[in-house]
């Protein structure tokens, strides 16, 4: 019975010591149809768990050419529209679900997507070369 005890408790340290939730790189490109470019510089990576709710804040640096591709990636994904001003009104304050959108604003380029209880957002400043990517869930 000791035995299978320690077992148990070296087994429940094991998988509470190991990060099992996906990269939020992977995150951010999957959910955004976007592929970030290669070099980049990670000034955040932080994963809030608040019991059932959690919020994950990616904040990143890009140079200038990793920038200029970033933005050609996003010109490209298909949730990509023009009518930016229509849909700022749109997706600002929706409390409905809501199709993945990025649209061009006055900093540079926005993402929005709201899937039941999560929200996705991406903000893209380019004058400072920066993305700040939100996921959070109520």
């Amino acid at each position: 019975m000791k035995k299978q005890m320690v077992i148990f408790l070296f087994a429940l340290l094991f998988l509470t010591s190991c990060d099992l939730r996906t990269s939020s790189k992977n995150r951010l490109e999957q959910i955004s149809d976007v592929k970030l470019a290669d070099d980049f510089e990670v000034l955040k990576d932080e994963y809030q768990d608040m019991g059932p709710d959690y919020c994950i804040l990616y904040n990143i640096k890009f140079n200038k050419t990793a920038s200029s591709e970033f933005i050609e990636n996003i010109r490209n994904s298909r949730f990509y529209k023009q009518q930016s001003n229509i849909l700022k009104a749109k997706y600002s304050n929706t409390k409905t679900d809501t199709l993945p959108v990025w649209y061009k604003s006055n900093e540079g380029y926005v993402f929005r997507y709201k899937k039941g209880l999560t929200d996705y957002t991406i903000d893209f400043n380019v004058s400072n070369q920066s993305l700040n990517y939100q996921e959070g869930a109520d």
